[in-house]
């Protein structure tokens, strides 16, 4: 299986995707495949957009997902391990969902951040203000210094998350924040479809 990771960057440098742009899927990343940042330093996606019809029929409304990344297919999965910093700023999808992060595959790890993850002012389309999963094995955030969900808005359900059959796991984390997330129709901060079949475990510090 092929994968991509970025790794082992100094603490001291950046990574960072900004301004960037796609017609469909995935402002500044697209993968089926596994995604991997593992002990870099500051990572941040910042005002990246999908949607933005810079080639390809701008019509096409109903895949503009993933305003920073997408992650579609059977073995797609994103990992952020052992990073010092993740942020989230600004990215926004036109139509669909998942105005930071599209996740349809294996699922999706955010852990051991020595800093911060935050997602703010992130903007989908339709549902999943900062992070739209569906059909995923998990969305896991566990052990992270600190977690904040602020400003971002659904056009329709999740202002922070939607999530449909998909267990989610908020565990062991500093602080957990969810402020001034908004959605236009259900669930300002969290959605759950098909709650039934979903794994909702949150368990924090705070």
């Amino acid at each position: 299986q092929r994968q991509m990771c970025i790794r082992d960057s100094s603490d001291t440098v950046d990574i960072l995707f900004k301004l960037n742009e796609s017609a469909f899927q995935g402002g500044a990343i697209y993968t089926a495949k596994k995604l991997q940042f593992l002990n870099n330093g500051s990572i941040a996606f910042v005002g990246n957009e999908a949607g933005n019809a810079v080639q390809g029929n701008s019509t096409s409304t109903g895949s503009t997902r993933g305003g920073a990344i997408s992650v579609s297919g059977s073995y797609a999965e994103l990992i952020f391990d052992g990073n010092v910093s993740l942020l989230f700023q600004e990215n926004k999808t036109k139509w669909s969902g998942g105005g930071a992060i599209y996740l349809l595959g294996k699922g999706m790890s955010i852990c051991n951040t020595t800093g911060s993850v935050s997602f703010y002012k992130n903007v989908a389309g339709s549902a999943g203000g900062a992070v739209y999963g569906t059909s995923s094995s998990g969305m896991i955030f566990d052990n992270n210094l600190s977690l904040v969900f602020e400003e971002n808005k659904a056009n329709t359900n999740g202002g922070a998350i939607w999530a449909e059959i998909v267990d989610v796991s908020l565990t062991e984390n500093g602080t957990l924040q969810f402020i001034n997330n908004q959605a236009v129709e259900s669930g300002g901060a969290l959605y759950y479809h098909y709650g039934n079949t979903s794994l909702v475990n949150i368990n924090n510090n705070a």
